[in-house]
């Protein structure tokens, strides 16, 4: 996606739909407010992608099964849940951009059935994380 002519037209604060503008906060912490910057498109997936493999990757909100007890009260908790909340929307917020923005150019690379299938995953997350929310 980085080589597509494309992508250098989105400016900061320039997203999909029209006049939507994409923001990311970075840099808080305890005793700190993050600080939040407007960013284009493009940059705004590539921000969601690294931040959502982060979370995915640190044990402590992802806990591998080594310790199952442990891995059981961690996917138990309400923070957990609200985590894989916050990435399924970011991650549909990505979709959004791709396949409007830029399907014709995975299209034509042949990635197009990847990106639907991919999609139809993250799809079956939102729904079911939905339910289970409805009747906790």
């Amino acid at each position: 996606m980085a080589a597509d002519p494309f992508v250098k037209t989105f400016q900061p604060g320039e997203g999909f739909p029209s006049n939507v503008e994409y923001r990311w906060s970075e840099g808080g912490s305890r005793d700190v407010s993050p600080t939040t910057i407007d960013v284009s498109a493009p940059v705004y997936i590539n921000k969601v992608l690294t931040w959502t493999m982060h979370q995915i990757n640190d044990e402590s909100q992802f806990p591998d099964d080594e310790d199952e007890e442990y891995a059981l009260r961690v996917f138990a908790s309400e923070r957990f849940a609200t985590l894989c909340g916050q990435i399924f929307r970011r991650l549909f917020r990505v979709y959004a951009i791709i396949f409007f923005s830029f399907f014709r150019t995975f299209d034509e690379l042949e990635m197009a059935p990847h990106v639907n299938t991919s999609f139809k995953h993250v799809s079956f997350g939102l729904h079911f994380l939905f339910v289970l929310t409805v009747f906790m």
